[in-house]
């Protein structure tokens, strides 16, 4: 009886994990369903380019691989991700000495700027180009939603002038940031306000405007549209990615390399292990009103696909809690209720 029994659990065992597997596998024909309905500059749907990829010819990267490129929104830390990989890796090319910051970052294929000035999702063509490219694998920085949402308030990075953006953007040079412009309005009047990018182009440095495309309801929109760009990325060649989350890089950028490494079969160039950062971005709380915006705006489901949860954005606890650094706890008294939050 007992062998009888031990036969029906292995029988049902293999069922469920041949049930799975097929589970999996239609899932991955449908892995960018939910980007083919954004803007597209080419004919073939991002969509249509994943059913021509077969299940079992997903992308190998070489190992390792011949070229690291860097992607990342502003204040990301795509420059700290790019100074810890050139203490430990070379290049894919030697950048302008003018524009180190750039390194891991000049010439990317397809996307041409670490920062994705585009404001279209990739077509099927230019998705085929990364799918081919097994030789290049891809660090995508990315930071804390909230976190990353007040940093571009503070340091609005090629922002055109909020409230006239058509007149005064792209402006004289590159690199152009609202700060003091940015000291009227609150964080709330930020969160809320429309943000014009910088124009797309072929050639980051020659800029020419391209119509409204360019203009997002708000800082978040903006979020979404280049996390949606990375996701194609992840879901094309998915073997060909490693996220790089910048609070945990901070902490331990050892840690970051060895994955690397062990990963992909990274030869490392001598030189010392890397330290914590000591310039750590702190983790910062909002006001109610802000807060509840930020929560109403970020798309939760498209953040968890970069390890991010509806957690790691905060609400300060401090009554006359203003910019007061991560959690400031206020406990009530004894019999004393906290009101709930509203919705």
């Amino acid at each position: 009886m007992r062998r009888k029994l031990e036969s029906i659990f292995v029988a049902l065992w293999f069922a469920l994990t041949a049930a799975m597997s097929l589970s999996y596998q239609r899932a991955l024909w449908n892995l960018t369903a939910n980007t083919a309905t954004d803007d597209s500059n080419g004919s073939d749907s991002p969509n249509l380019l994943m059913h021509k990829i077969s299940f079992d010819n997903f992308a190998r990267l070489q190992t390792p691989p011949k070229n690291i490129y860097v992607l990342g929104e502003r204040n990301s830390g795509t420059n700290y991700v790019a100074r810890i990989l050139r203490n430990s890796f070379d290049p894919p090319n030697k950048p302008d000495p003018t524009r180190t910051h750039e390194i891991f970052s000049s010439d990317i294929p397809v996307l041409l700027h670490k920062h994705m000035f585009r404001h279209a999702l990739l077509n099927a063509t230019e998705l085929m180009e990364i799918y081919n490219r097994t030789d290049i694998l891809w660090i995508l920085a990315v930071r804390r939603p909230c976190d990353w949402a007040e940093g571009m308030y503070r340091l609005p990075w090629h922002m055109c002038p909020p409230k006239n953006i058509s007149s005064g953007c792209p402006g004289k040079f590159i690199g152009f940031e609202h700060k003091e412009t940015m000291k009227q309005y609150s964080l709330r009047d930020f969160f809320e306000m429309e943000w014009g990018d910088w124009p797309e182009s072929s050639n980051f440095r020659n800029l020419s405007f391209v119509g409204d495309k360019f203009i997002y309801r708000n800082v978040f929109q903006l979020r979404r549209h280049k996390l949606r760009l990375m996701k194609q990325i992840i879901d094309t060649v998915p073997r060909n990615v490693k996220i790089a989350r910048l609070h945990e890089i901070e902490r331990s950028p050892e840690a970051f390399i060895q994955s690397l490494i062990l990963e992909f079969d990274l030869k490392r160039k001598e030189g010392p292990y890397e330290r914590a950062s000591q310039k750590m971005h702190v983790e910062k709380c909002f006001k109610r009103d802000e807060w509840k915006i930020a929560q109403r705006e970020i798309d939760w489901g498209l953040e968890g696909e970069f390890g991010y949860t509806f957690l790691d954005c905060h609400m300060c606890y401090h009554p006359n809690a203003t910019d007061s650094p991560g959690f400031v706890f206020n406990f009530p008294k004894k019999n004393q209720r906290r009101d709930p939050i509203e919705n």
